[in-house]
Formats: structure tokens, C-alpha cells, sequence
């Protein structure tokens, strides 16, 4: 109660709102980054697939929001996109992290900041960061099944062991989520913190996230009928209350740390 109270009086729901608009500002840059690093490091068609699998952690009705217009987008030239307004597409996708950044410090009581050329050179970092970890985690992922049928006549796996094998590869995927999750708390913030002290935190973001995405997409299919008030503009809100209840549970698990360790 004291963490919510907290965040409530620090007006960290405006904080979420910031943090919800950025993200969603700053969610086509990386996207367009995303894709570019794809076709770089493998096939062009890479691209598209892991932007796609990344979509599946969404809830289904956010996903079907923003798909027609990242198609759009991603359906550029993957060597235009590394080489045309490169270095801004990573500043606007370094905007996001930024967001994030305040609203920790803000959380944690963090006084003193960093210097400008810090913040930003270390948002960028982030942003090169998670593209890379999106693009290996989605070809485990995508790779998992040609892996499989490769290997189980060879090693004469049981259907018991194959599903054991998907749920490692979706397991290990939760388990980049919580760790990203813990390298914001621990790095973004310009205070030292034990990284035992942010798990909780940590963990209990992972599990809201995973947990409320699924009775979002339930609440949308059932109730919120927002086409009817936003007309066009309704996929555009759906995609924007998404990501403003996803940054108050990232903001609410920097307070609950902050108190739990006190």
C-alpha cells in the first residue's frame, strides 16, 4: 500500500502516460532498427517473422491495432533502412528509454543525474542492445521447431520431451524479459542498488505483464468496443491504454522496490 500510495502522490500516473506515449512514439524507429538489423545479420524475410513473433506477446487485439501500419513500415528495403536516417531513427527509439529513466529516477529518489551525452550515449546502448536480444531470442524461437525435427529421429525424443522443448524456448524467452527488466532497474538510474533488491520488482512487473495482457485482450474482445467512440482512431487508442497499463506496472515495480527497501 505504502508503494502505491507513493506513486499515486508522485504522480507517477502521469509518469505512465509520458512513458505510454513515448513508447508508442518510439515503437516504429525500433521497429524500422529492428528489421534492418535482421536483414543485416540474416535473410531480408527474417524480419517481418521476428517482429511477428515479438507481436505474439501482445495481447492479440493490440497486435491486430498496429499490424497493418508495421507492415507498412517494415516493408522498406532492409539496406535503405540501415543507411537512410539511421542515426535519428536510433535517437527517436532512444526517446523511449529516456521515459523509462525518469520515471526510475523519480521511483528511486535519485537527485543527482547524469550528464546529457551520458544519458543519451547509454539510451542508445539500450536501444542496440534489445534489438540484438529481440533478433536472437526470436531465432531460437523461430529455429526451435527446424531444430527439433531435425534432432528427433536422430535422438528418438518423446512427445513428453517435445513439450518439455517448447516450453525451454518459451521459458527462456520469460527469462529475457525479467532479465531486461532487471538491467533497467540496476543501470538506468543513477544510483547504485543490489541487484537481489530489484527483483522483486522485477518479477512481479514480469508476471503482471503476462497476467494482465491476457484480461486485457480479454476485456477488449468483450467490452471495450472503442471503434465505436474513436471511430478509425480506436486501434491507435487501444494500442496507447495498452502501453500506458504496462508503464504503471514498470513504474509500480521501481516503488515496491523502493519501499520493500527501505
Amino acid at each position: 500500500m505504502q508503494a502505491f500510495k507513493r506513486m499515486l502522490e508522485e504522480d507517477g500516473l502521469m509518469a505512465a502516460g509520458h512513458i505510454a506515449f513515448t513508447a508508442f512514439l518510439s515503437l516504429f524507429p525500433f521497429l524500422i532498427f529492428l528489421a534492418a538489423l535482421a536483414g543485416f545479420l540474416s535473410a531480408p524475410e527474417d524480419g517481418p517473422k521476428i517482429i511477428a513473433l515479438m507481436f505474439e506477446f501482445m495481447p492479440q487485439e493490440v497486435a491486430a491495432a498496429l499490424a497493418p501500419a508495421v507492415s507498412e513500415v517494415i516493408s522498406v528495403r532492409p539496406g535503405s533502412l540501415l543507411t537512410f536516417g539511421f542515426v535519428g531513427t536510433l535517437w527517436a527509439a532512444s526517446s523511449g528509454v529516456e521515459a523509462l529513466r525518469i520515471a526510475l529516477n523519480r521511483a528511486y529518489r535519485v537527485q543527482k543525474k547524469r550528464p546529457l551525452w551520458r544519458r543519451r550515449l547509454q539510451s542508445l546502448l539500450f536501444v542496440a542492445l534489445a534489438a540484438f536480444l529481440i533478433f536472437f531470442m526470436s531465432l531460437m524461437v523461430l529455429f526451435g521447431p527446424a531444430i527439433w525435427n531435425f534432432a528427433a529421429p536422430i535422438l528418438h525424443f518423446s512427445l513428453v520431451q517435445e513439450i518439455v522443448f517448447n516450453l525451454t524456448r518459451y521459458g527462456a524467452a520469460l527469462l529475457v524479459l525479467v532479465g531486461a527488466l532487471l538491467i533497467l532497474h540496476r543501470f538506468l538510474p543513477h544510483i547504485r542498488q543490489k541487484t537481489l533488491l530489484l527483483l522483486p520488482g522485477v518479477i512481479f512487473t514480469a508476471l503482471m505483464f503476462l497476467l494482465g495482457g491476457t484480461a486485457f485482450s480479454a476485456y477488449i474482445a468483450n467490452f471495450g468496443n472503442y471503434n465505436v467512440t474513436y471511430g478509425s482512431l480506436g486501434s491507435i487508442v487501444i494500442a496507447l491504454i495498452f502501453f500506458y497499463l504496462t508503464a504503471i506496472l514498470f513504474i509500480f515495480g521501481a516503488y515496491l522496490n523502493a519501499a520493500l527497501g527501505k
